[in-house]
């Protein structure tokens, strides 16, 4: 299968197959959330199972950006997937594992 790209705004997502990354380039905050969601069911519209987001170019996320979070990890989990979250800022690693958002998903950090 041939390899997709999409641009939002800054941020660029690869989609390989059953694999994809999003490489977020502005804040996951609810200004941004509705067209990066839009851009992420597009690629995991039944083909994608392991979804990576690399956040390296955030510096804040809001509620509505952990939501969107969390709805991915549901959407995939229901199909067999899995949500990464990597290049996390010491900053919001520390926020994601007070929620314990770990557990729901792997994270890793810068």
């Amino acid at each position: 299968m041939p390899q997709r790209r999409r641009v939002v705004s800054k941020s660029k997502i690869k989609v390989d197959g059953q694999k994809a990354v999003l490489s977020l380039k502005q804040d996951l905050i609810a200004s941004s959330v509705n067209d990066i969601r839009t851009l992420i069911k597009d690629a995991i519209n039944g083909e994608v199972k392991d979804f990576t987001i690399d956040i390296n170019g955030i510096n804040t996320i809001d509620s509505m950006g952990i939501g969107l979070l969390i709805s991915v990890q549901n959407s995939l989990a229901k199909t067999g997937g899995e949500l990464a979250v990597i290049n996390i800022s010491a900053d919001i690693l520390d926020l994601f594992k007070s929620m314990r958002l770990d557990q729901h998903f792997s994270v890793k950090g810068e």
